[in-house]
């Protein structure tokens, strides 16, 4: 990870209100955000036979959201405007599985040979259904963190040229690592230290990923401690980069309420959620 200079200053002026957190809403305005997604059940798997079927078609649940999300950002300069005319293919996987001791909640990947010839697909992006019924506490996913998480997937797929060779020039479909890797005590110690976190701020104080799990919830307990080191009527700017970001302070809560917290923590760290 690389870096410009960077600086944080503190004052004691009264920081401006932070901006209100967007309405949630779904690319289908007529679905509730809120309620329930309505997740495979775990009998859909059942071949029949011995074995169990690993993944299962979700072309006319997941697909129709996907193509929904393509086509509302598909204007020149939109999120997925270089997804017009690739072909995508929407699964359930049974078992979401581990990765580096956390849930995957599911994962976007780019077919290849035999595989890329019988599927015909430029990507497959698969959701974990075992992990999205329980992802709230042990309740299954809202709409709109199902949503979310397609639009995660789907932004790992991007777009570069081809630089040498008979195709140079080309435009082709790539898979595309995370804009912004922390750890929470990285930003609870040191905070916007480096100007991609810096630039993610804002969004941060706006509307996590997941709001209350996972690794949104992380992202909140660290833009929580990074605002109560600065105290209340305080505030705190971050520079990186020719970019600035002003951090609100606020007071840290009761010995009681903090060791309450400490406690939600722990059980909430036990529940870890991940996505890839």
């Amino acid at each position: 990870m690389t870096s410009d200079n960077s600086s944080a200053s503190q004052n004691g002026s009264q920081p401006p209100p932070p901006p209100a957190a967007p309405a949630k809403r779904l690319v289908d305005s007529s679905k509730n955000p809120d309620e329930p997604f309505p997740l495979p059940p775990e009998e859909l798997f059942d071949a029949g036979d011995e074995t169990d079927s690993k993944f299962v078609s979700a072309s006319a649940t997941l697909g129709d959201i996907g193509r929904a999300l393509i086509n509302a950002n598909d204007a020149p300069g939109g999120a997925f405007y270089h997804l017009r005319g690739a072909k995508i293919i929407y699964l359930w996987k049974k078992e979401g599985g581990t990765r580096a001791g956390r849930t995957t909640l599911g994962k976007t990947s780019k077919p290849s040979g035999l595989l890329q010839h019988f599927a015909g697909a430029d990507f497959i992006i698969w959701l974990a259904a075992d992990h999205l019924r329980s992802l709230n506490a042990g309740q299954p996913a809202s709409r709109f963190q199902v949503e979310a998480l397609l639009f995660h997937e789907l932004k790992h797929i991007g777009v570069e040229e081809d630089e040498d060779g008979p195709n140079a020039g080309d435009a082709r479909l790539v898979l595309v690592p995370h804009e912004l890797e922390i750890f929470y005590d990285e930003v609870a110690r040191y905070g916007a230290w480096e100007d991609s976190i810096a630039d993610a701020v804002p969004a941060f104080e706006q509307m996590p990923l997941w709001p209350d799990a996972g690794h949104g919830g992380e992202i909140k307990k660290a833009i929580e401690k990074m605002q109560e080191a600065v105290g209340e009527g305080n505030s705190m700017t971050f520079s990186a980069g020719g970019k600035s970001a002003t951090l609100p302070g606020k007071s840290k809560p009761a010995a009681g309420a903090t060791a309450a917290g400490a406690t939600a923590a722990a059980a909430e760290a036990r529940r870890d959620r991940g996505t890839n």
